[in-house]
């Protein structure tokens, strides 16, 4: 008996990953088809990717895109009458007529502009179970929801990798258990694999800042490959570049420099690519990227008085918090709003539990927050120059899910868990998790069965 309570105690959150594993299963037998936002522009990026497609096509007057079997086309427009439509629900004519489409290995050019700025390396899980699908001759709605499954198996080893590193976070692991991750979890988008792979890159950098310079050296090259994709997935997370200088602060190489070196071009060049060869017209504006950037930075005082406005807003900084525990769908399914009080009140008792100091592993708790911040600030910097046009009044776009991962590299830079905790403040925190899990997965799945099943 023994035995088992050490266990518990010390792999509590290995429990919980169980606990995620099985909720993503049901969520992903629950959830409709190309419901999470930009999924059908994921999907084709994936189906992309599996036919060797790296960077897109960007034709004169449409965002950049790619040929597309018509099959997928034809599935996708089945589903496409349920975003933002909350009359419009699943019907069961809608979901055998889906069933039955098949691939058609006839193309046609679609735009995929929800996706275009992604190295598509992120989309593998995918693009491999779309392939095989289509290798085997299987229906397009059994290759997506291989796709799905396989995404999520992926997700949770990548965890499970993670966890073997460090010791998790309890406030990273509760916003894990939120609604709005959970959900993504069972889509073919990139957030789960990116929220994923945010816990592993944190877990190898801070294992390496605690063991020094005794880790053996595919560590740090784990960690410049776990943040090279993310930064290439999630372009607000360039300054998580600032980690590699911190690594290479620990344990100075040449190999090591040169490394480092050769992940800044990459991602310098991939993004460059991107801005020159790729196209999103879904905003209109006369102003490029570029011009804009040029317009904001040789007039701060507009800059600054956009912020100012953008975070002083009290409806959008409700918005942000909203999205953050769980608007689902395109943001068109909300939870009752009893539940945002609830979680938010639970992620806020997590997070007086597990507060600690920055003086332990300083220099790496102090990269983790201030790549955090930098990150926070990218996002609304970068949907000013992309997504709002001028004159702006306020920041257009930014949604609460975007603020995942820097709340994550948060948790983590003022994570107080250690050995030296007493295992009663370890069965609470496991506790705690397990009412979150379980508390977000009833509110999510009652918000579903009435936005899709009318139930």
């Amino acid at each position: 008996m023994s035995k088992l309570k050490n266990l518990l105690l010390y792999k509590g959150h290995y429990l919980v990953l169980v606990v995620v594993l099985f909720v993503g299963i049901a969520l992903c037998i629950l959830i409709p088809p190309l419901q999470s936002p930009d999924e059908f522009d994921h999907l084709k990026r994936a189906y992309l990717w599996g036919h060797g497609k790296v960077l897109l096509d960007g034709p004169v007057g449409s965002s950049s895109g790619g040929m597309v079997d018509t099959g997928l086309k034809e599935y996708m427009s089945i589903y496409a009458t349920l975003p933002f439509h909350r009359d419009v629900k699943l019907t069961p004519a809608m979901r055998y007529g889906a069933e039955g489409v098949m691939w058609s290995h006839q193309k046609v050019f679609d735009s995929a502009a929800g996706a275009v700025a992604y190295f598509p390396i992120i989309y593998t899980p995918q693009a491999l179970a779309l392939r095989v699908g289509e290798w085997l001759g299987l229906s397009i709605d059994m290759s997506y929801r291989g796709a799905r499954y396989l995404n999520l198996i992926v997700i949770m080893l990548i965890l499970i990798w993670a966890f073997s590193y460090s010791p998790p976070s309890y406030l990273a692991i509760s916003c894990m258990l939120l609604p709005m991750q959970l959900f993504q979890l069972a889509a073919t988008s990139i957030d789960g694999l990116a929220m994923a792979l945010c816990i592993f890159a944190v877990s190898v950098f801070m294992r390496i800042a605690k063991d020094s310079g005794s880790r053996p050296s595919r560590d740090y090259y784990l960690l410049l490959l776990a943040s090279t994709l993310l930064i290439t997935s999630r372009p607000y997370l360039l300054p998580l570049l600032g980690l590699s200088l911190v690594v290479f602060s620990i344990r100075p190489s040449r190999v090591l420099a040169l490394a480092i070196g050769c992940q800044a071009v990459f991602v310098i060049g991939w993004f460059t690519l991107v801005l020159l060869y790729t196209a999103d017209i879904r905003v209109s504006t006369e102003l490029g990227t570029v011009d804009k950037f040029n317009y904001y930075f040789s007039h701060p005082g507009v800059l600054m008085g956009v912020m100012w406005a953008t975070m002083s807003d009290a409806s959008l900084l409700q918005f942000y918090g909203f999205s953050f525990i769980g608007i689902l769908g395109w943001l068109d399914t909300s939870l009752h709003e009893a539940a945002y009080i609830v979680l938010g009140l639970f992620l806020m008792l997590i997070a007086v539990l597990n507060t600690g100091t920055l003086r332990k592993d300083s220099q790496a708790r102090w990269a983790l927050l201030i790549t955090a911040l930098c990150s926070v600030a990218l996002v609304f910097m970068l949907l000013l120059l992309t997504w709002t046009a001028l004159p702006a009044v306020r920041v257009e776009g930014v949604q609460g899910r975007y603020l995942v991962i820097p709340f994550i590299l948060v948790a983590y830079a003022l994570n107080g868990v250690g050995p030296e905790f007493h295992a009663r403040r370890i069965w609470l925190n496991i506790a705690l998790l397990m009412t979150i899990g379980g508390y977000s997965e009833m509110v999510t799945i009652e918000a579903l069965l009435d936005r899709y099943y009318g139930l």
